[in-house]
C-alpha cells in the first residue's frame, strides 16, 4: 500500500479497510470487482449429525447472509445461497435464502435435536476473515439453538491436518467456471469433495449438462444442479467476495477484473 501511495508501483489489490486512504488521493482510482471467490463453513455429510439433510439445512438457514456481508466484508460482497457458482457466471442460478430461525428450529426438532445442537467448527487465520465470519455466524446460529464452539487451530498444517479431516471446518475457494467448481467440490468421489457430498441425482444432472449441446437446455440443467445443492448440500457459502484494485491515474485500459483475466496487452502507462 505504501508503495502504491508513494508512486513506486502502479496497481495493487487493496482491502476494504485500506480504501479510505486511496479514495482521498486524486492520483489514484479504485475499481470494485465482484468475483467468484467464496468463503464458508463445511459440514461433512458422511458423519452424524451432518449426514441428516434436515440438520444441514437448519445449519444453513440459521445464517443471515446479508448481515455477514456487512459485518465481515464491510458490505463488499454478493450474497450466495450456498452456491459456489460465481455471480458473473453464465450458468449462475439466482436464488433467495433469507435467514429462517423458526424453520431451522423445526428441522432440528424433527431430526431429534429439540434442545438444540452443539457444533465444533475448526478455524485458522490463514484467511484473515475466517475468525470474524465464524464468530458472526456463532451469534446468528445461537437463535436457532445451534451452539457453535469455535476451535482455533494453527495455520501451519491446516490444509493437511484439519481440512477434509475434521467434521466442520472453514474453507475458501477462488473463482472457477460453473462446470469446474460443481465437479471439483461436489461430484461424488471427487478428490476435493470437502463435504464428502454424494448424491446420485446431483451427479446425474452434471452428466446430463455436459452432454447437452443446446445452450438454454444446458443452462437449465446447471441451474437445477445448483438448486439441488441448496436443498441438500453440507456447505454454508454466505457470500462471494468483492475485491478492490487500486491504480495510479497513469494506468489506462486496465480491465476491472481479476488479475488472471486482465488483457495486459491493452494496458498502457503514461509518464
Amino acid at each position: 500500500l505504501q508503495a502504491l501511495l508513494g508512486g513506486q508501483i502502479d496497481t495493487e489489490r487493496v482491502t476494504a479497510q485500506q480504501l479510505p486512504m486511496l479514495q482521498a488521493n486524486p492520483r489514484l482510482r479504485v475499481d470494485e470487482v465482484p468475483t467468484g471467490n467464496w468463503r464458508g463453513i463445511v459440514f461433512r455429510t458422511d458423519v452424524a449429525p451432518f449426514n441428516d439433510p434436515r440438520v444441514r439445512m437448519a445449519l444453513r438457514l440459521a445464517a443471515d447472509r446479508e448481515e455477514l456481508v456487512q459485518l465481515v466484508l464491510g458490505g463488499f460482497g454478493v450474497v450466495s445461497c450456498d452456491n459456489p457458482v460465481s455471480p458473473n457466471d453464465q450458468y449462475r442460478a439466482e436464488m433467495s435464502c433469507p435467514q429462517d430461525i423458526p424453520r431451522a428450529r423445526a428441522l432440528l426438532a424433527e431430526a431429534g435435536f429439540a434442545d438444540g445442537i452443539d457444533v465444533d467448527v475448526y478455524v485458522s487465520t490463514i484467511e484473515s476473515t475466517w475468525p470474524a465470519m465464524v464468530e458472526a455466524y456463532q451469534a446468528q446460529a445461537a437463535e436457532a439453538g445451534i451452539r457453535v464452539n469455535i476451535i482455533q487451530v494453527p495455520s501451519d498444517g491446516f490444509w493437511s491436518e484439519v481440512w477434509m479431516r475434521r467434521d466442520a471446518v472453514v474453507t475458501r475457494w477462488n473463482d472457477r467456471p460453473a462446470d469446474q467448481v460443481l465437479h471439483e467440490v461436489y461430484l461424488g468421489g471427487a478428490q476435493w469433495n470437502e463435504s464428502y457430498y454424494n448424491d446420485p441425482g446431483f451427479d446425474g444432472l452434471l452428466a446430463s449438462a455436459r452432454r447437452e449441446l443446446d445452450f438454454d437446455a444446458r443452462r437449465a440443467l446447471y441451474v437445477q444442479a445448483q438448486e439441488h445443492l441448496w436443498e441438500t448440500a453440507g456447505t454454508l457459502i454466505p457470500y462471494h467476495v468483492t475485491i478492490h484494485i487500486g491504480s495510479s491515474s497513469r494506468v489506462q485500459n486496465l480491465d476491472a477484473v481479476e488479475a488472471h483475466a486482465v488483457r495486459w496487452h491493452r494496458v498502457t502507462v503514461t509518464e
